[in-house]
């Protein structure tokens, strides 16, 4: 027989992937990092002490908590506190998890960041050390890689403007470069990495200690609280499990309004409940800490992959797509609510060549640029593009006549576009211009990109680089030539600090020339190197299940964490899935694709890869990933045995069109 107590005890509450981003993003502003400092005291404390359960007896405070503001709390807590009791029944005892976590410190210190620092674009990268930030807003628990708070509507409380200043630690002492983008100032420095745990505390026993941080006005010279060690909650918890009964109405009250709470994050998708045994807190700890959405930032819509041109390293020459239906633009949309919801603050679009054959694209841009005011600090939407319609008049752009590219430029600013990047694949016009088939389009980029920025959109560029091109003194004066292009510098500004503006604008793509393409097939003998001598270590890709800083929506809604041909796909599409986004981004894990890469087992699938298709020579270490995932993948979904050579060549046959390594085109039944 099952008792109350037991009942209690059936389930926990924790985290999505959607719901750990978005704590993350809650935690990193200042009004929600000094709010939860100042509620986990509360918390601990208690109204009454430690009479209740720490955990309920805040919403029984006589101040309480709206409904969003709460919900926002509970949120950002369930990710310090790692994991809530879900309360099934009301008047029930409520034990606190058997299995408790360590006694920690719930003090966020860290570096000084000012507050008056100006945002601009930030790198990001996929290492994963926390680094936490004091500012003169209040204490912020903030990560080296810009976060962007979450939307208003999900309860932040209103506070000091924040900073997206990225910090370095131990290399740029978070000292800014100021830089002039467009006749605004910028302000930037070196980067740095991204949170990978929130500081945790436990689920507190009776025995706590805690403080009650206590605004300062004090200030040091350098505009930090000069008090700020007192900005912080401190506990002691004993390991014995801590057992309350809970019998006061005003309690019942808050449990009532916790549940409904609880309810409505796993609802949206932003948390799940889970047996109560299903998961230790150190497994919930590290499933955060795995946490695949972590160090995204940008969402690309591959809109459309149709093109006017056949370019040697196009991993979409052979996948023609194109987003044209109603419904599923709307669905689109409700893509983008999610990820606003999250905190996602940039979008692009890409092709194919989405200006040209991305007909409803500007609608979908209209409708992210409506979200502008629910992210703070606003949104970006990016396009990239050839170039194709520089110095043209009366074109035709996505279905609509334009008389000249002025015309053209304005109509985007007006839908939302903030910045516009062009493909360059060379440091000079005989390389671009043979790689495009166009002769001239360099030359017409270097011309465009001041037409851009003077009708006030931010000019940008997507670079196409080989391994030897950082070693190449024409491709570095190159690179300066363009950050000259798209920036205005201050008198005297170094080569090496505009080259690193280049490259840390998030705006910007800096990309290896991979042989995947039209030209897959075009390797000399000696290209390359030999797949018969690659190390494992080599074959599996972070990109698929740590992906940074993007996450791609191609144009058959399928979602790829690898934009390279159809490589990256395996996740599901929000097109057909019931729920959307949400629920794929919740289960990234559960798919073969995730698993392969995460599980280090790429190179079980080496072997399938077959010479006489592919040759032995691969020229980047990328496109051999993208064959054997491609592989495993099809071999995986069509349930094919090893010992099946016929179906493993057919698959073979299969891929080696799509990635450009063969001229051939199977059957479409294959």
């Amino acid at each position: 027989m099952t008792s109350s107590s037991d009942a209690e005890e059936h389930y926990q509450v924790i985290l999505t992937n959607c719901g750990h981003k978005a704590a993350l993003e809650y935690l990193s502003s200042s009004s929600g990092a000094m709010s939860l400092t100042h509620k986990l005291a509360t918390l601990f404390l208690g109204p009454g002490g430690a009479s209740h359960n720490p955990a309920l007896s805040t919403l029984a405070t006589p101040k309480g908590f709206s409904d969003s503001e709460l919900e926002n709390f509970i949120l950002s807590s369930l990710c310090t506190v790692l994991a809530m009791p879900y309360p099934e029944k009301i008047g029930a005892t409520t034990t606190a998890p058997a299995t408790s976590p360590s006694t920690e410190n719930a003090t966020a210190t860290g570096k000084t960041v000012p507050c008056s620092t100006t945002p601009t674009p930030t790198p990001t990268s996929s290492s994963s050390s926390v680094t936490t930030s004091t500012s003169t807003c209040n204490s912020v628990s903030e990560s080296e890689e810009t976060r962007t708070p979450p939307r208003t509507d999900l309860g932040r409380i209103s506070g000091p403007a924040e900073t997206k200043v990225a910090v370095d630690a131990g290399k740029d002492n978070g000292t800014p470069h100021s830089v002039v983008s467009d006749g605004k100032a910028n302000t930037t420095t070196s980067n740095g990495s991204c949170v990978n745990e929130v500081p945790s505390a436990s689920l507190a026993p009776p025995t706590i200690n805690a403080t009650i941080p206590q605004e300062s006005s004090e200030k040091t010279n350098g505009g930090t609280d000069s008090k700020s060690s007192s900005n912080s909650t401190s506990c002691q918890a004993s390991s014995s499990p801590y057992v309350a009964s809970i019998k006061s109405p005003t309690v019942e009250e808050g449990v009532t309004k916790l549940k409904k709470v609880f309810d409505s994050l796993i609802e949206k998708g932003f948390a799940e409940k889970i047996p109560r045994a299903s998961l230790s807190l150190d497994e919930i700890r590290l499933k955060y800490k795995r946490n695949p959405l972590e160090n995204v930032n940008t969402i690309i819509f591959e809109y459309t992959s149709k093109c006017g041109f056949s370019c040697h390293h196009c991993y979409n020459s052979r996948v023609q797509r194109t987003t044209t239906s109603p419904t599923n633009v709307e669905l689109l949309k409700r893509a983008v609510d999610a990820m606003v919801m999250i905190g996602i603050n940039q979008f692009a679009f890409i092709g194919g060549e989405v200006t040209q054959f991305g007909d409803g694209w500007l609608d979908l841009v209209q409708y992210i640029a409506s979200k502008a005011t629910e992210v703070c600090g606003g949104i970006d939407v990016v396009v990239l593009s050839s170039g194709w319609f520089l110095e043209q008049t009366n074109f035709t752009a996505a279905g609509v006549c334009y008389p000249d590219v002025p015309a053209y430029l304005a109509e985007l600013k007006r839908a939302g576009v903030t910045h516009v990047g062009f493909s360059i694949d060379g440091p000079t016009a005989a390389v671009h211009d043979a790689n495009r088939g166009h002769p001239g389009l360099f030359d017409k980029i270097m011309r465009g990109i001041p037409i851009v920025r003077k009708a006030g959109l931010q000019a940008r560029a997507s670079i196409l680089l080989n391994p030897a091109a950082l070693r190449d003194p024409v491709f570095i004066e190159f690179l300066v030539r363009i950050s000259d292009l798209l920036y205005t510098f201050p008198p005297y500004t170094r080569p090496e600090a505009k080259i690193q503006l280049l490259s840390r604008d998030r705006a910007n793509i800096l990309t290896n020339f991979i042989d995947i393409g039209a030209g897959a097939h075009n390797l000399e003998p000696n290209d390359g190197f030999d797949i018969r001598t690659v190390p494992p270590s080599v074959l599996y890709c972070k990109a698929f299940f740590r992906p940074s800083p993007y996450l791609t929506i191609k144009a058959n809604g399928e979602l790829a964490l690898c934009r390279i041909t159809t490589a990256g796909e395996g996740y599901g599409s929000i097109f057909t899935h019931p729920g959307g986004i949400v629920p794929l981004i919740n289960t990234l894990h559960n798919s073969f694709i995730f698993q392969l890469h995460a599980q280090k087992r790429v190179q079980e699938y080496i072997k399938y890869v077959d010479t006489t298709i592919f040759g032995t020579r691969f020229r980047h270490a990328c496109s051999l990933r993208a064959v054997i995932t491609m592989i495993a993948q099809m071999m995986h979904d069509q349930g094919v045995q090893p010992t099946d050579t016929e179906a493993i060549r057919k698959i073979n046959l299969k891929v080696a069109w799509l990635t450009g390594h063969s001229t051939t085109k199977p059957p479409d039944d294959w």
